[in-house]
């Protein structure tokens, strides 16, 4: 991957030498943009993707600690580089507070800068990797408590359950996919669902899949969206591998209680 860095520095021979005179592309970095203030810097971070900032700590109009304070409380993931002055290094120190990835000294050394760089990029993928896990384990207790819905009676404490995972069931329709023969095509199922960004989940029952699919408000008659969902599964599903599809669609509902009534509408249309 390519980590996009942001070089902000009211000196232009400073912004110049850190974004042009170090090799980069070695560290699978880019250099995104520069910026000759704080709020230059803000502004830049506002419109565009970046990975890493590397700032000074002195500027005009916004200094350094402003543009740290900014990713802090709105855009946590960038990681920060402070570069300061000797004598503001007990004041860049302050920055401490919000989560500063590596304070250097100036006049920058460029071997400390790059060695702070991949610190940086360590943390990030790290981090990125445990929201990916994160996300794995969210998705899997979603399927979980779905599945359990299925089959079983309601119970009052699926409520809260559903409640902390942010399922909201007051506005849904559910799918049931039967494929002959039936293989593990539970994540080829979400692909197709979620490429159209539809609010959707699915989930494997018996030899059945299972799709939800969340609405806004009150509809009773099936989204032309949820039909032409289904029709792009079936499609797919009988042109690349030669499967019979049968799908079941329930009618409209509006309660998790009735959960388990749409399902097996949906299985026995």
């Amino acid at each position: 991957m390519t980590f996009k860095l942001l070089v902000v520095d009211d000196e232009a021979i400073m912004r110049k030498g850190i974004a042009n005179f170090i090799d980069w592309d070695s560290l699978d970095c880019k250099v995104a943009g520069t910026a000759g203030n704080g709020m230059e810097a803000i502004e830049f971070i506002k419109a565009s993707p970046v990975d890493i900032v590397i700032t000074d700590i002195k500027m005009p109009v916004a200094d350094g600690l402003a543009v740290a304070k900014f990713i802090y409380e709105h855009q946590p993931e960038i990681k920060v580089i402070l570069l300061t002055g000797y004598a503001d290094f007990e004041y860049a120190k302050t920055a401490i507070k919000y989560n500063v990835s590596a304070f250097i000294l100036k006049p920058t050394n460029k071997k400390e800068l790059m060695e702070a760089i991949q610190d940086a990029q360590k943390q990030i993928v790290t981090s990125r990797k445990q929201t990916s896990i994160a996300e794995d384990e969210l998705a899997f207790l979603k399927d979980q408590l779905l599945l359990e819905m299925t089959g079983s009676a309601f119970l009052p404490s699926f409520e809260e359950r559903l409640s902390n995972l942010g399922i909201r069931l007051d506005h849904y329709y559910v799918a049931a996919f039967q494929m002959v023969p039936l293989e593990n095509d539970t994540a080829f199922l979400k692909s197709i669902i979620l490429d159209g960004k539809k609010d959707a989940c699915c989930y494997r029952y018996n030899n059945l899949i299972i799709a939800v699919y969340f609405l806004e408000g009150r509809c009773e008659s099936v989204p032309d969206a949820v039909l032409e969902n289904c029709r792009e599964i079936t499609v797919i599903a009988r042109t690349l591998d030669s499967r019979d599809v049968s799908v079941g669609i329930s009618r409209y509902h509006s309660s998790a209680s009735d959960f388990g009534y749409a399902v097996s509408e949906a299985i026995t249309p």
